[in-house]
């Protein structure tokens, strides 16, 4: 069946108009991006780590027009199990055409892809900064990496399992956690080599200030930033993640939240999908309505659990960036 095609399922997905994103946008990313250039002067190489779930989406231009100009930089595609492969190639074509100079490596810190992932990053990483003239820094030992990136997508994971695979040191430098917004300041050096010398700094995540500025003309950017937890889910609002996710589903032919929810067939109606998923959980809430205590269903909690479906991997790949493969 061709996209889009079921009858009464949107082409489309709309922000209503109440939408406001602005709210969040914390002013540690202000001053995020103006110490990183200030550390230019000694970094060898900068990694850029974004989400292989939306490759394409999101990724702050301010990094190349900025940071990236003279310096060798990498790539770092993370989160790629959740991602899945079967998309990696097209992937790695198009930001070759878009004009991505650096390498592209895909990788995730799983268990069973942290030392696989932690080795080719390694390796091109020593290949970057060893083969580049270091001009004022050309007589020190030891090498000095900036990571940088939008929030959440593993910048402090990737330092810490370096650090893990290639120093002698097995204390995590630095703090982790799913929701956006941990790592605040760029911080002082973390070793993440013994042999070559290598010093990473951490800095914080920084929005690309397009999802703001055009957020009517490109809508879906914010809701795919959202799902895939690189903005805070109560800023975008749960109800409004899950209607995309729908949408979404629906719009790519993925059918499996049918059967998830125990549905009868495709719907692209959330209200009706979130109060058969509240009804089927038993998911109530009680208000107070003019001294009344009334029960009813509650929808945001079904958005929750509709949500937490997709990012377990129970409706497929989380490959959310195909209609930039087409």
């Amino acid at each position: 069946m061709a996209k889009g095609a079921v009858m009464g399922l949107r082409r489309h997905f709309v922000l209503p108009e109440s939408f406001r994103l602005e709210t969040w946008f914390p002013a540690h990313m202000f001053s995020g991006m103006k110490k990183m250039q200030a550390k230019l002067r000694s970094v060898d190489c900068i990694v850029e780590v974004h989400d292989a779930r939306i490759p394409f989406t999101g990724r702050n231009r301010q990094f190349n027009r900025l940071l990236f100009k003279g310096k060798p930089n990498l790539l770092f595609l993370n989160k790629a199990d959740l991602a899945g492969s079967l998309h990696r190639r097209q992937v790695a074509e198009r930001l070759a055409n878009n004009g991505e100079e650096g390498e592209v490596i895909f990788g995730s810190f799983k268990s069973s892809d942290k030392r696989k992932t932690c080795f080719a990053l390694m390796h091109q990483l020593r290949r970057a900064i060893e083969g580049e003239m270091r001009f004022h820094r050309e007589g020190l030992a030891e090498y000095n990496v900036m990571i940088v990136g939008i929030p959440n997508v593993g910048k402090s994971s990737l330092i810490n399992a370096l650090r893990e695979c290639f120093t002698d040191l097995n204390v995590n430098a630095c703090r982790v956690g799913r929701k956006p917004g941990i790592t605040r300041s760029v911080t002082s050096r973390v070793r993440i080599s013994d042999r070559p010398l290598i010093y990473m700094f951490d800095t914080p995540g920084v929005l690309t200030p397009e999802i703001y500025v055009n957020r009517r003309v490109h809508p879906e950017s914010v809701l795919k930033l959202g799902l895939c937890e690189c903005l805070p889910d109560e800023r975008v609002g749960v109800e409004l993640l899950a209607d995309y996710l729908l949408y979404f589903c629906n719009r790519q032919d993925r059918s499996a939240y049918v059967s998830q929810l125990q549905l009868d067939d495709t719907c692209d109606d959330i209200d009706r999908v979130l109060r058969h998923l509240a009804e089927k959980e038993e998911l109530k809430k009680r208000i107070v309505l003019y001294g009344n205590t009334e029960t009813l269903l509650d929808t945001e909690c079904a958005a929750k659990k509709f949500i937490q479906l997709f990012r377990r991997g129970h409706l497929g790949d989380q490959f959310l960036d195909v209609d930039a493969l087409t």
